[in-house]
């Protein structure tokens, strides 16, 4: 895949050719290719079987990085905490996939959260069912 790097910001990074172009006007961008991997996949090659946290702030594509963990959360106890970028369904690209994978985590297990009033862009906590919210 091709990613676009912001020059002077390393946080900024863009997946998609068409978000990069509304902001070039504004920011300097360098594409570089970069190999995908689904976690699943990774975790049974290096023998990963837990993790604690997962933290994804994909610009838009956490819903394609937590698909990629399924196979994994489905094995895996205790289940991790997850922190996640979401992108509202109506600014979302595919907000129907996005949704689904979050009906997917409420069916792995994880509580269910508050999706009224979600702001545009925001931050939301995947917390297993019967597992204490972190501080």
């Amino acid at each position: 895949m091709t990613i676009w790097k912001p020059k002077h910001n390393p946080g900024g990074n863009l997946l998609t050719e068409e978000l990069m172009r509304r902001r070039e006007t504004r920011m300097d961008f360098r594409p570089e290719e970069v190999r995908c991997r689904v976690f699943d996949d990774y975790a049974k090659e290096h023998g990963i079987d837990r993790v604690d946290f997962v933290k994804s702030d994909t610009e838009g594509f956490d819903y394609r990085v937590l698909r990629g963990m399924f196979g994994f959360l489905a094995r895996c106890e205790p289940k991790p905490v997850i922190l996640a970028e979401l992108l509202a369904p109506h600014v979302h690209h595919d907000s129907i996939a996005l949704l689904e994978v979050i009906e997917r985590l409420y069916q792995l297990g994880y509580e269910r959260v508050d999706l009224a009033g979600m702001q545009d862009v925001q931050d939301f906590l995947f917390v297993p069912r019967g597992r204490s919210r972190p501080a």
